[in-house]
């Protein structure tokens, strides 16, 4: 998965998170809470898996609006 369709997709993980609490705490129905846990735990997961530096393979941590990997200095396409 690329840098930019991870971002993408954890952005889409994170409004989704988001709007199952939203309906959580509004609802009461506990299903959106087990939703939300699911949604967050995937978005976790993808960030730890890629959320990497496609040269040099390293975590990129906080580095959300970054242009270059703090490990090696490589241009990232975000």
């Amino acid at each position: 998965m690329t840098l930019k369709k991870t971002r993408r997709t954890l952005c889409v993980l994170t409004v989704l998170l988001v709007l199952s609490l939203i309906l959580c705490e509004g609802t009461g129905n506990g299903w959106f809470l087990a939703v939300a846990a699911a949604v967050g735990i995937a978005a976790f997961v993808i960030f730890l898996l890629f959320w990497t530096c496609p040269e040099c393979g390293r975590h990129l941590g906080r580095t959300w609006g970054g242009k270059y990997c703090p490990g090696c200095g490589a241009k990232l396409d975000l």
